[in-house]
Formats: C-alpha cells, structure tokens, sequence
C-alpha cells in the first residue's frame, strides 16, 4: 500500500515537474521564478518519503527531462531538485522551519554550484564570461548615447567598475540566492501542504528571529580583512569582499527582524517593517546602509533584551 501511494505521488510530481520545465521554455519570462516554483515537487515528495526515495526520484527524472529535453535537462533538473530535496528531507525529519531553512539553502548552493561547473565542463560554456562580455558590448553601444543624456564618462566608468567585480563576488551571490530561494521555496511549500494535508505548517514569528553573535564578528573580522586587501586582485581581496557582502547580508535580515520585534513589543502594525523590507529591496542603495548598521547594533548591544526589560 506504501509503495502504490509512493508510486502515485511520484507520477503525479513528476509530472507537474515535466509541465511547469516545459512551460518555463515555451514562456521564457517564467524563467524568473522557475528556481522556486520548480522546486516544489521535489519538496513535496522528499517531505513525504525522505531521502533514499528522493534520491531515486530525481534520478528518474533527471533521466525522463534529458529524454523531452535533451542532455542539457540533466544539470538543469538536478540543480532545481537538490535544493528542494535538502527542504523536503528537513521538513520530513521534523527540523525546525529555519533550520529547513539553513539545509534548503546549502542544497540551493550545491545546486548552483553544480550547474555552473557543469556548464563549463560539459558544454564549454562559462556564464560569468558570458555575462561579463554581454555587459562590455552594451557600455560600448550606450558610449555615445550617454554623453548625450548628460552622463560624464568619469560616472560610467564608475558603474562599469563596479560591474567588473561582479565574477569575484560570484560566491556571495550564489549563497545569497540560495538563501533567498530556500526561503521563498519553503514558504510557497508551507502553504500547499497546508492546504493538501490540512495541517498549520508556518515560520515562527519574524520578530523572534536572530543570528548568533558570532556573525556580527565574522562580519568585523570581514571588515578589517577588507582594509588590508582592498582590492579583489588578490586572492584574500576576493575573500574578504565576499565574506564581507554575506554577513553584511545577514546584519540587513537582522535589522529588519529588530523593526518586526519593535513593532511587536510596542503593539503596534506590522506596516513599518513590511514597508522597509519592500523598500530595501526595491531602492537597496538607499536603506541597505541603515539596515545593515541597525543589525549590527541590535546584536553587538543586545536591543531585544533591553525591550524585553522595559
């Protein structure tokens, strides 16, 4: 009877997989939330069964994708499902929901990781390049269009620099994907069990979220390693800048956590805080500064236990 029902659902997910892949190549714009949404069929199925049987259902459908899709369907199934089998499985071990977090996120990241190599490896293909000299035609062919538009050459230049970083802060983008994928993956997988299985699955509440103290130190540790190689022409230079941009990540989720644990304890709408988080992510050159010195504060003195003690 387990085995039939395993059966079942490994029909019915695989198959939602095979549709929403091919309507992600038909509609290419879907392509943006594809990471996520694909996702969800390994969540729901490794939440179920765990997993030695996750294991073999992305194997099976690695093998099925390549037959649709070709060759390149095998790199691109396996780097979707790895991250939501990593949820799935925690979930299915009764982890807590930011720990499903953590392990959804380290999934994502090898997920990504190994797409990225595969697509050096196995089709000759570097994205980083790619993109790199994308954006090189692009400064060429807008040169004379800005000038124009009032722009100095000394202010392209400026933004041009900061795009040719881009390659080496490669791992601190892949990892601050992960963890926002892992995030909206479990969420969106919340809800359909919820509904599926009748049951309440949900984070616990934003305000009782915080780092360890030990991150606001490898964010300073980041910091003054940054001041010694300043530039990302040497090995260390690109390992600070990375560690810098990621636990500077995290004091920015930390600064919004405190405005939903103020808002909490004063009892007041949780209209401020959901404000900032849209704010900072559509104007980040403006709120990312005070959000990320907020957090630093709020763990380096404690604020949520002085509003506890007031």
């Amino acid at each position: 009877m387990k085995s039939s029902s395993m059966l079942r659902q490994s029909l019915l997910y695989g198959g939602v997989y095979i549709l929403l892949l091919l309507l992600t190549i038909v509609i290419p714009v879907l392509s943006i939330f594809s990471m996520v949404v694909l996702a969800l069929p390994f969540f729901l199925f490794a939440a179920k069964h765990g997993w030695k049987q996750s294991l073999l259902f992305i194997a099976l459908l690695s093998i099925i994708s390549m037959l649709i899709l070709g060759f390149v369907a095998i790199p691109v199934t396996l780097s979707i499902g790895v991250g939501g089998i990593f949820l799935g499985a925690a979930l299915h071990h009764e982890r807590s929901p930011y720990e499903a977090w953590a392990q959804g996120a380290v999934g994502y990241l090898i997920g990504i990781v190994s797409f990225y190599l595969s697509m050096i490896f196995l089709f000759n293909l570097n994205l980083v390049e790619a993109f790199q000299s994308m954006l090189d035609e692009a400064f060429q062919s807008t040169e004379s269009m800005v000038s124009d538009m009032g722009i100095s050459e000394e202010q392209l230049s400026v933004v041009q620099a900061q795009f040719e970083n881009l390659p080496s802060m490669l791992p601190s983008v892949m990892a601050i994907s992960s963890i926002v994928f892992s995030f909206i993956t479990l969420w969106l997988g919340f809800r359909i069990k919820s509904k599926i299985e009748k049951q309440t699955l949900r984070f616990p509440p934003v305000h009782q979220f915080t780092f360890p103290k030990s991150v606001l130190w490898y964010y300073f540790i980041a910091v003054l390693v940054t001041w010694v190689f300043p530039t990302t022409e040497e090995y260390m230079g690109v390992v600070a800048q990375n560690m810098y941009t990621l636990t500077g990540f995290f004091m920015i989720l930390q600064g919004l956590s405190y405005l939903f644990a103020l808002t909490h304890h004063k009892k007041r709408s949780n209209a401020l805080p959901i404000t900032a988080v849209v704010l900072t992510l559509l104007f980040p050159y403006l709120l990312v500064f005070p959000m990320r010195i907020l957090g630093i504060i709020d763990l380096g003195f404690s604020l949520r236990e002085r509003l506890g003690k007031q």
